[in-house]
């Protein structure tokens, strides 16, 4: 009777220990792969700002230099400012 407890807490711990490898086997898998796509990514982002570097410099080199526009510095704030706020409201 004792050896049979005694052997059903081996094949328990056993068992346990069984789990407790396959877990943490797993949560390596699963860290292996989520550092394989982090890596893609940031070679993504690497070449998506590449590229767009190389564009907005393409733009700005066909737009001329910022602020060349022909329009005052006021009326630009004047306008924002109707933006804002919209048309002034006359009551009588």
């Amino acid at each position: 009777m004792m050896e049979q407890k005694l052997r059903e807490e081996q094949e328990r711990r056993r068992k346990k220990e069984m789990e407790e490898r396959m877990s943490l086997e797993e949560t390596r898998e699963v860290l292996w792969g989520a550092m394989g796509l982090y890596r893609a990514l940031q070679g993504a982002m690497a070449c998506y700002r590449g590229a767009m570097g190389h564009t907005m410099g393409h733009h700005l080199a066909l737009r001329g230099s910022p602020g060349g526009h022909s329009r005052a510095g006021p009326l630009l704030a004047a306008d924002r400012a109707k933006q804002m706020f919209g048309p002034p409201v006359i009551t009588v």
